[in-house]
């Protein structure tokens, strides 16, 4: 008999597998005296065994006696579910194609987007930071918090649900730091709340299970260049994964190639800044 706010229930709320019959039933105090009970119980101490992800192969530890995958509470938070993974698949071995399979606007060449391009106002930020320090730079310009998820309208008035949950694993843990982007985190904000473009796109995709298999993805990529620097950001946004791209221009700005990002503008090109 626990608490209904224990932290154990967070992965034992039931249902706890595939035709578990399991329920909870609410016990008031004076319930609880009838019983001969003080108070509730101390939640037990539970072993945890190393699970291999079946979609990002990765080791995670489940709960023992938690089917995989149920070890979470139903209804605990709106938005659980509707947040993609940050970078369920590494791009550098299993990302998206280049080019949009399907090609509807052929983009302007890239000194036209220059031309019209804003330096960023956001920096990067300073390496070795908490972690949670960079989530809350990403999220702080949608007036957002870890633990404060909120829809947000882009320029073409799509909603775009930005959470912490983003930079979670699936166990939970943080998943932040991968390749160094972090520093990048207020930056990568700023291409997606005012962005130079923005491209709607269908690529091919590989995911680690089963092995060798590519799944088409309709993305949404938001593109923010800085003439002055030569820094860009991107953040890609499909039904399963995000990801986040930037790059540094050389000290010398005149050999900057935005070649990498402009193989990335292809598909419908939804908005463009005037």
């Amino acid at each position: 008999m626990l608490k209904w706010d224990d932290p154990w229930w967070n992965t034992h709320f039931p249902p706890n597998d595939w035709l578990c019959s399991c329920g909870v039933r609410s016990l008031s105090r004076g319930d609880l005296q009838r019983l001969g009970k003080d108070g509730p119980d101390t939640a037990p101490r539970d072993a945890t065994l190393p699970v291999i992800d079946p979609v990002t192969k990765e080791l995670v530890m489940q709960p023992t006696g938690i089917g995989y995958g149920w070890d979470y509470m139903p209804g605990d938070r709106w938005d659980r579910g509707l947040v993609p993974s940050g970078l369920i698949a590494d791009p550098d071995n299993t990302g998206a194609t280049g080019r949009s399979l399907v090609n509807i606007d052929t983009p302007a060449p890239m000194s036209d987007v220059l031309k019209v391009a804003k330096p960023f106002t956001a920096g990067l930020m300073a390496e070795g930071l908490p972690t949670e320090d960079y989530v809350r730079a990403f999220l702080a310009p949608f007036d957002a918090d870890i633990g404060r998820p909120v829809l947000w309208e882009d320029a073409t008035g799509e909603r775009l649900l930005i959470s912490d949950a983003l930079f979670r694993a699936n166990d939970g843990a943080w998943k932040v730091t991968k390749r160094g982007r972090e520093v990048y985190a207020q930056m990568v904000a700023e291409a997606i709340r005012d962005p130079d473009e923005i491209w709607l796109s269908v690529r091919s995709r590989k995911i680690a299970a089963p092995p060798d298999f590519a799944d088409l993805v309709m993305t949404r990529r938001y593109v923010r260049l800085d003439r002055d620097t030569g820094i860009f950001a991107s953040f890609e946004l499909g039904r399963r994964f995000w990801e986040a791209v930037t790059g540094f221009a050389p000290r010398n700005r005149a050999k900057t190639n935005f070649g990498y990002l402009d193989r990335q503008r292809s598909g419908k090109l939804l908005w463009k800044r005037k």
